[in-house]
């Protein structure tokens, strides 16, 4: 993974853009809701957005492995992520 100056420098194929990786990098009240799309019969995570309130749908909420209780919804655990090696994601 690297950092860009802005999203339009991202080309190939699979790349993501990623506004925040946990709850860390957003507002107060804000979580970290990473957008999941099948590409090829995989799954992949397609961007990421701070957003209020829950991540639904075709979305997860990415959180910082390891975190105090409170990242995730309902105090769930905050597992490394299968898609996204490197990141963590709240587990139901």
């Amino acid at each position: 993974y690297e950092c860009v100056p802005d999203g339009t420098t991202c080309r190939g194929n699979y790349d993501a853009l990623f506004a925040c990786d946990d709850r860390n990098d957003c507002k107060t009240g804000e979580f970290c809701c990473a957008q999941v799309d099948s590409q090829g019969g995989a799954s992949i995570y397609v961007r990421s957005v701070c957003q209020a309130g829950g991540c639904g749908g075709f979305q997860a909420r990415l959180c910082q492995v390891g975190a105090p209780k409170g990242e995730c919804p309902a105090n769930a655990p905050c597992s490394p992520s299968a898609l996204l090696p490197g990141y963590g994601v709240c587990s139901p």
